[in-house]
């Protein structure tokens, strides 16, 4: 048990260390733009500098669209959206054929960036 638990704690530092910093970097840039060019570029897969999210390279561009479009008609319940299940309900019932659940945990964490949203006082499941 203690040798799983060091293993734990090691990625659990690693993260920290090696990939915390980059998502700090991409939200403060996220929070940069407006709510709507948030939500848009989150629905293409987009990060801050335009480029697509190397986890996301497989989707096909087309079905982003359609999540963007989808999502552009959603905005006011992206907005209103006070708890973790309101806003995945959101953003997953605009969700095409062929875009996982990654992609839609991506799209509201980016969709609220740009909404000045207090992510201290809203936690996940």
């Amino acid at each position: 048990m203690k040798a799983l638990s060091k293993k734990l704690s090691k990625a659990r530092d690693d993260y920290i260390r090696c990939i915390r910093p980059a998502i700090r970097r991409e939200a403060n840039a996220f929070r940069s733009y407006s709510f709507v060019n948030c939500v848009r570029l989150a629905a293409l897969a987009r990060t801050a500098d335009g480029g697509i999210h190397k986890h996301q390279r497989r989707i096909r561009s087309g079905r982003l669209a359609i999540l963007a479009s989808r999502l552009s008609r959603r905005l006011p319940g992206i907005a209103r959206a006070k708890t973790f299940e309101e806003l995945i309900g959101v953003v997953d019932s605009a969700r095409p054929k062929g875009v996982g659940e990654l992609t839609v945990y991506d799209n509201l964490l980016k969709s609220k960036f740009g909404s000045g949203f207090d992510f201290v006082r809203f936690r996940g499941p």
